[in-house]
């Protein structure tokens, strides 16, 4: 490894560097000059060398005044990755290796067992300009914790991106008018939680039914309890929109 992809791999910035020969260039005036052995070197640090690196792994954490030494953790754990800390995001990049969702679970999961952090964990296969990436997370950070889901991908990341358009706050005071106490106590918790678990399935019966260990005639029960207490059948697509998008503004 050359003096140049070192730097590069511990800094997480891109670096321009030029051995000193005996030039005299007015441009390495904005340079640092270090001195490494008997030789001196011209550096500058430059922007972030993520950009455009495939497989970026972006953790969102619930509390921002979190332990921030999990970062020099995250970077012995996965020594084939690159992990620093963007504006109190913490972003994981693999340059060669494409993982699955039983990574972001491993990695939910040590984050939540030896650091005890509330986080989500979004997969952006790519990510093209890093601060507008990261300028556009901020504004779905709240969002994104709407979500019941823990690891997300692009797909969520547009569904977030729909209630970051809607004012919230309009809706939940229409919500309330509409659902007043009777349909508040009817549309109870686990009506709720069986629905969303139905769209997060693609409103798939068996696959549903099967991920909360109940019959398939007790799901049905259910979803039709939903239509009756609420008038919205969430085995359509049109109605599974509305009810998911009702719940996530409602909680």
């Amino acid at each position: 490894m050359d003096l140049n992809e070192f730097l590069k791999k511990n800094l997480l910035k891109d670096v321009e560097i030029y051995e000193d020969k005996g030039q005299n260039y007015d441009f390495l005036s904005d340079f640092d000059k270090v001195n490494i052995g008997d030789k001196i070197f011209y550096i500058k640090v430059k922007e972030d060398v993520i950009n455009n690196i495939k497989n970026n792994y972006i953790i969102f954490i619930k509390n921002k005044d979190f332990d921030k030494s999990i970062i020099k953790y995250l970077k012995d754990l996965y020594s084939d990755s690159q992990v620093y800390l963007k504006d109190d995001f913490i972003i994981i990049s693999f340059k060669d290796d494409n993982k699955d969702l039983g990574f972001s679970k491993e990695l939910y999961d040590f984050l939540s067992t030896e650091f005890y952090i509330n986080s989500k964990i979004l997969y952006l296969n790519e990510i093209k300009d890093l601060n507008d990436t990261i300028k556009n997370l901020k504004k779905l950070k709240e969002y994104i914790f709407l979500s019941n889901k823990n690891f997300l991908d692009l797909g969520d990341l547009f569904k977030s991106e729909i209630f970051n358009f809607l004012d919230v706050n309009d809706f939940k005071n229409k919500i309330n008018y509409f659902f007043d106490e009777d349909i508040n106590n009817s549309l109870h918790e686990e009506l709720i939680e069986t629905g969303v678990k139905f769209i997060d399935n693609s409103l798939n019966i068996s696959k549903t039914a099967k991920q909360m260990y109940i019959h398939r005639n007790t799901l049905n029960y259910r979803l039709d309890r939903i239509k009756e207490v609420i008038n919205l059948d969430i085995k359509e697509f049109k109605d599974a929109l509305i009810f998911y998008i009702l719940v996530n503004i409602k909680n």
